[in-house]
């Protein structure tokens, strides 16, 4: 009961919101106020996922979204130089708690899902921690830790699995969890640690071989979402969206895209 509650709730804080737009557009009686397209900058992990969740707001609502991918890292320093973004989708909870320490943001960042990794080959190669171990694996690729969170988890699980130092020399990393995504479909490395979700979009599903790589070997990425302060203010289709993020047709999308959501 309590669970229907939180989902009835769920939907009329979006409706509210979505009145509010509509309001908003015939309030000044002269005309409709232009439409505003919210920018959204996302990691790079979840843009398969948020293909479809944009392509759902759109049918919902009318309203179209321009999103820019690439690493959380670099995508958090260009909100900082100016970029004008209106919606931060991040890889972990880190980059968007600094970016609302800093006045960035217009609220603390939300949990919109958890990210976890699995390793993933090409051809003959089983996806298994000892594979990496072979002769014949020359490159190990994964996302860049100094600005993509999947890195960092990828080598958490390679030093608490006792393998880091012994294929360091092997690594290569990519910008971000999309270019490893090509890295390793295209064979210039023969394995990688990547998130779960780049294997599980509609892209690449079917794609190599893959396996999880156990929890107790790292812990999964808490992934958080923010809305940018603009000096405009928040733009209500921003606003919107943001609350759409949160309504169980997104969450249905997550799941099927590989991650685990918080309950609602």
């Amino acid at each position: 009961m309590f669970a229907v509650m939180r989902r009835t709730v769920n939907s009329l804080v979006f409706n509210v919101v979505k009145l509010s737009f509509i309001v908003t557009l015939f309030a000044v009686g002269c005309g409709p106020v232009k439409q505003h397209n919210p920018r959204i900058a996302t990691a790079a992990n979840v843009q398969y996922a948020l293909a479809e969740i944009v392509d759902a707001f759109y049918r919902q609502t009318g309203i179209t979204v321009d999103v820019i991918t690439g690493s959380s890292g670099k995508m958090s320093t260009q909100i900082t130089q100016g970029a004008p973004f209106d919606i931060f989708i991040s890889a972990n909870m880190e980059y968007p708690m600094e970016l609302y320490r800093n006045g960035f943001a217009a609220s603390k960042p939300k949990l919109y899902a958890y990210g976890e990794i699995v390793i993933w080959t090409i051809g003959d190669i089983e996806p298994a921690m000892e594979s990496l171990l072979r002769e014949d694996v020359h490159h190990v690729a994964i996302p860049n830790p100094k600005s993509a969170p999947y890195g960092l988890i990828a080598i958490e699980a390679l030093k608490n699995a006792r393998f880091f130092d012994s294929i360091a020399n092997k690594i290569v990393y990519g910008a971000n969890t999309g270019q490893v995504s090509q890295f390793i479909t295209s064979g210039a490395a023969e394995i990688g640690l990547n998130a779960k979700s780049m294997i599980m979009s509609p892209k690449l599903k079917g794609t190599g071989n893959w396996a999880e790589v156990p929890t107790t070997l790292y812990t999964p990425i808490e992934q958080g979402i923010v809305v940018i302060n603009r000096k405009e203010g928040v733009r209500v289709e921003a606003q919107m969206f943001y609350e759409f993020m949160f309504t169980d047709i997104t969450r249905s999308i997550l799941l099927a895209n590989g991650y685990k959501v918080p309950e609602s």
